[in-house]
């Protein structure tokens, strides 16, 4: 009867759960950051160059996955 209070907890494990297709999560993909309990920064571009290198980063991976999707897609066809 508490199944409704289960939700938060079911609904971060399907959002944190590395896919076979991409080797990420469908958090990663959308946000560029894995999921976690914590502040995330909001503001971009940064002052400290090294964030903004990370975060060129992560766009080059989003990018990646993205591309191993429409292989997968492709080979599957």
């Amino acid at each position: 009867d508490d199944w409704d209070e289960l939700l938060p907890d079911a609904e971060f494990q399907y959002n944190n759960y590395v896919y076979a297709a991409t080797q990420m999560s469908s958090f990663f993909l959308d946000t560029t950051h894995h999921l976690h309990m914590g502040i995330e920064p909001q503001a971009w571009p940064f002052e400290n160059e090294a964030v903004n290198e990370f975060m060129d980063w992560m766009k080059m991976v989003q990018e990646n996955a993205k591309a191993a999707v429409a292989k997968t897609k492709d080979n599957m066809a």
